[in-house]
């Protein structure tokens, strides 16, 4: 996943790309019912970032 790679490179702004693009899977995820929202949920978590909005 491009955001997983951006958060382990690490450089000066990869970590709001990273967020910008976790956050709209999440949000796509969820519209369409998917498991895998929780994945996506779990990585935010470990990364210690948040979308910014409820749930």
């Amino acid at each position: 996943m491009l955001a997983q790679m951006l958060l382990m490179r690490g450089e000066r702004n990869d970590r709001p790309e990273a967020r910008d693009l976790l956050c709209q899977a999440l949000a796509d995820a969820r519209a369409m019912q998917l498991p895998e929202a929780a994945q996506i949920e779990a990585i935010l978590d470990q990364a210690g970032l948040n979308c910014g909005w409820d749930g």
